[in-house]
């Protein structure tokens, strides 16, 4: 086989639910260009690991402990042949053309270290979700202009499962950090965005799949957030305008709210008020003064709220 042009990196722990599909899907999207497809099993206890050995090239298997999506991703792009990486989660699934297309602009254009596209999300098949974080429609591939302040301010405008970065441009970012366990990929493509150049396409590039054990839908989502946003303000405030530093404050300030709720409902009121007191050089008096008044009532009747929504929802009672 020759050298491939492009390297598909899928992370997968216990995904055997998954992992199938997201193989084949990118299969699928390969038509022209040859690109091999690294799965990497993060010390899975299920099946993940024979289901990928049951495919033969350009399907590869890595498998090693353990140690959280960022490490495997890490993992995936270290054994990478080619230096155009393409990124796909072990249980969303790539679209039709996706690779052919990326791979194609990517090597006409030297000079965009990462291209993204949309997503259609599970359960929500009309959301088109760049255009809800403000990005003009294109059918084709554009420059974003001022990435940072994109991301700094509209949050996470990169779908994970839709991104193709240079392998080199990866590993001088120094790769995603292997000590967050929610956002690693947003600090990469912050820090990659202070002198990189993106472009995006407004077609859907992949399926994301949204079901009770994914990382959206964990605590560590509320926990490191705000962990998250308060480093890249340490980091980059000062590439913004006035405005756009406002914004992004007033981003941190929501997340500590979503923190403090999940903590009062889950834990009670010393966690919640534990978890302002991490930031409360970030935290506003008034805000930190609401979360003070408002935990003296007890977590259960929230929490117990929240059960009844869910019920009326239809999704059931699991998990109140």
């Amino acid at each position: 086989m020759r050298k491939p042009l492009a390297s598909l990196i899928i992370p997968a722990h216990n995904a055997e639910r998954f992992l199938g599909q997201a193989i084949e899907s990118a299969m699928s999207a390969i038509k022209q260009c040859p690109c091999e497809i690294i799965v990497v099993d993060d010390g899975s206890r299920d099946r993940t690991a024979s289901i990928a050995r049951s495919y033969s090239p350009p399907v590869k298997l890595i498998q090693k402990d353990n140690g959280g999506a960022a490490s495997a991703r890490n993992a995936g792009v270290l054994a990478a042949e080619s230096d155009l990486v393409l990124l796909l989660d072990a249980d969303d699934t790539a679209l039709p053309d996706r690779v052919d297309m990326q791979v194609a602009y990517m090597l006409e254009h030297p000079e965009i270290d990462v291209t993204f596209g949309n997503i259609i999300v599970d359960r929500r098949p009309g959301l088109d979700y760049l255009r809800t974080a403000g990005l003009a429609p294109s059918g084709r591939f554009t420059r974003l202009w001022r990435p940072l302040q994109r991301l700094l301010c509209d949050g996470n405008v990169v779908p994970n499962s839709t991104a193709a970065i240079r392998r080199s441009t990866y590993l001088a970012a120094g790769m995603e950090r292997e000590d967050v366990s929610f956002g690693e990929d947003y600090l990469m493509w912050c820090s990659i965005a202070g002198r990189g150049n993106f472009a995006y396409t407004t077609r859907s590039l992949a399926w994301y799949r949204r079901h009770k054990t994914s990382a959206s839908n964990s605590g560590a989502a509320y926990k490191w957030m705000p962990l998250v946003l308060a480093e890249v303000l340490g980091r980059h405030a000062q590439a913004l305008r006035p405005s756009e530093h406002r914004e992004l404050l007033r981003r941190f300030q929501r997340s500590a709210d979503m923190l403090c709720r999940h903590e009062w409902a889950s834990s009670g009121r010393r966690a919640a008020l534990e978890s302002m007191r991490q930031h409360h050089g970030l935290i506003p008096r008034g805000q930190w003064m609401k979360w003070f008044l408002l935990t003296l009532v007890p977590g259960a009747l929230p929490r117990g709220c929240r059960c009844v929504l869910r019920n009326c929802r239809g999704l059931g009672s699991a998990g109140c």
